[in-house]
């Protein structure tokens, strides 16, 4: 008699104690969470650390994807970039040999006015726009003349300041694309940005609408390929 007592006090405390561990182990999973999502942010300074990449515009490639390259439905890292020192621009890049998802300089998230969803293009250069409509590119010295011609007022120049136009040859991850970048006709007063571009893109991004040092949200550092996919699925946006 005192077994079957005994068993039966046992049978009711089954159910006690399977909620107990499902509870414990529900509180570990969510603790394990928390640290990582805590050095995710920590190694970031950003939030959210991670971006979808909704467009096809930094693909190498219109009918290909590939490890390496930012494509559409990756899910890229991000590391805040508030500084001008922590991005690395096309030129520079180009000048050192530094070079992040198959050709040079950084990959920069930012936002533009009037827009919701952030953009993630490659920094070409770092420019300071001047009312006259001309801009001063001084790193496109780190770079030899061979390389890259440059317009002023009265004609062709290699001093970096108060540019009309400048071309640089060579340009993309193909390297057979010669670039023109205009920056008259549009600038009301002085301003520093980056220009920007899309790797799969034939052209620039409008100077018109450059991001400034407080418009980029981070730098893309890494990727998980595909994953954002699922999202995109759930979510289609305009851009996919």
């Amino acid at each position: 008699m005192a077994h079957q007592v005994r068993r039966n006090r046992d049978e009711d405390d089954r159910p006690t104690s399977f909620w107990k561990g499902l509870a414990r182990d529900a509180l570990v999973a969510g603790l394990i969470v928390a640290v990582f999502l805590g050095a995710l942010y920590l190694y970031a300074g950003v939030w959210p650390p991670l971006v979808v990449v909704e467009s096809s515009s930094m693909q190498h490639g219109d009918l290909a994807s590939s490890l390496g390259v930012i494509d559409t439905g990756d899910m890229v890292f991000q590391q805040a970039a508030s500084t001008r020192d922590s991005v690395i621009t096309y030129i520079e890049g180009r000048a050192n040999g530094y070079s992040t998802y198959g050709d040079y300089g950084d990959v920069i998230i930012f936002r533009r006015a009037g827009t919701a969803t952030p953009i993630i293009h490659r920094a070409i250069m770092y420019v300071t726009l001047h009312a006259n409509g001309t801009a001063d590119v001084p790193d496109i010295l780190l770079m030899p003349t061979t390389d890259w011609l440059a317009q002023n007022a009265t004609g062709p120049t290699q001093v970096p300041m108060y540019l009309r136009e400048l071309t640089i040859l060579h340009v993309g991850y193909r390297h057979n694309l010669d670039l023109t970048f205009k920056f008259g006709g549009f600038s009301p007063a002085q301003r520093t940005g980056y220009v920007t571009k899309g790797d799969n893109n034939a052209d620039y991004d409008p100077i018109s609408s450059m991001p400034r040092l407080q418009d980029v949200q981070g730098r893309a550092r890494g990727e998980i390929p595909w994953l954002g996919l699922v999202k995109l699925t759930i979510q289609p946006t305009d851009t996919c």
